[in-house]
């Protein structure tokens, strides 16, 4: 049993598990045969989270599946952790690329990204972090495509719990932020139905922005967006939970529960630039990019600040300070920025005032989760 197992190991992940299992069965969604969905990036949040739901699901008999954000910029660390943790707990995983699923071999994942990428790059004139636009509308195509091709009663989610605390609050900050630029919806009081439909208008009016011309406009729409979400739409009775919320007076920061990890095969990837083990996309890109832009001294300062926001293993910081120091970073994220054809020096001037979604995604990039 998995949660003997983790028992042996951290008496307080189990501790959690036990008391997410009573929650659970408080629940007025609790019933037989329950299934439940995780967004799995391959990191060491998500992958925490996704033992305590195996061992959850194993006690309760329900269903357990989960499914990744397929993109280019995927290490190979991260997918072996990916396989080979799924494989030893037997549990059932897909990939998606935007609302399709997909799989590693898929040669055009490339392609599809580094479209996306360069009209973003121009947009937000060559920020560090326009990669980051993209990812974050990958994300949240990927879970509404998930919610929408499984009967799923709940998702869990790895993120930290006061980002599910404020989630209401974030969503009405959300809509009032971009209510000028996007002909957001009435509010249905359905939650999630609102955050979806929230997320479709803001997300159609940037690729709007990206890809001006009526054809590119319709195949861009196909591509990277979901259906514009029905009011009985499926996500619309799925309850989300939190792994990491504090129960019992302690809060579950993933990176001090290390061995959980190792005891069912997750391992710190080797080939990783930065500081996350997961998913991220061409860190190194965005590494030398803030490097260029703010110099060495701010990014190490920047890395330090992210630490001690988002817990990253203590490894991962030192790893990350040195590969800047010795100047690795860069020289792995020019490779990366010329892989993709976005080199700083053939960036053209942008009229900022063309693309103001983008430029208003990029300032609330850190509150949009």
């Amino acid at each position: 049993m998995i949660l003997d197992q983790i028992d042996l190991i951290d008496s307080v992940i189990a501790r959690q598990v036990r008391g997410i299992i009573d929650e659970l069965k408080r629940s007025d969604a609790y019933a037989a045969d329950r299934h439940i969905s995780l967004m799995w990036g391959g990191g060491k949040d998500s992958t925490l989270a996704l033992l305590m739901l195996a061992a959850c699901c194993e006690q309760l008999q329900w269903q357990l599946s989960s499914a990744s954000m397929l993109h280019p910029g995927m290490p190979k660390g991260a997918l072996d952790n990916i396989a080979g943790v799924s494989r030893n707990i037997a549990v059932k995983h897909r990939f998606f690329l935007f609302s399709k699923q997909s799989y590693v071999e898929d040669e055009s994942i490339g392609k599809k990204w580094i479209r996306l990428y360069r009209r973003l790059y121009t947009a937000v004139h060559g920020s560090p972090r326009f990669m980051c636009l993209a990812c974050n509308l990958g994300s949240i195509v990927t879970e509404f495509s998930v919610l929408s091709t499984a009967a799923t009663h709940f998702m869990a989610t790895g993120n930290m719990p006061w980002e599910l605390a404020h989630f209401e609050s974030w969503l009405n900050d959300f809509r009032g932020s971009f209510g000028d630029l996007a002909n957001m919806p009435s509010r249905t009081g359905n939650l999630q139905l609102d955050y979806f439909r929230a997320w479709h208008c803001v997300y159609s009016s940037l690729l709007l922005e990206l890809f001006p011309e009526p054809t590119e406009y319709k195949t861009a729409i196909d591509e990277f967006l979901y259906a514009y979400p029905a009011d009985d739409a499926p996500i619309s009775n799925v309850k989300r939970l939190s792994l990491f919320e504090l129960r019992y007076g302690t809060e579950i920061i993933p990176s001090q529960h290390h061995d959980v990890l190792r005891a069912f095969g997750w391992r710190l990837p080797d080939d990783i630039i930065g500081c996350s083990e997961s998913d991220c996309a061409y860190p190194a890109a965005i590494a030398y990019l803030n490097i260029r832009r703010n110099g060495r001294e701010q990014h190490l300062l920047d890395i330090g600040r992210a630490a001690a926001r988002f817990h990253p293993l203590p490894e991962m910081v030192v790893r990350a300070k040195e590969q800047t120091i010795n100047g690795r970073a860069e020289s792995m994220g020019l490779q990366q920025l010329t892989d993709m054809g976005v080199l700083p020096q053939s960036l053209r001037e942008t009229n900022v005032e063309q693309y103001p979604v983008a430029m208003r995604l990029l300032s609330q990039l850190f509150v949009i989760r």
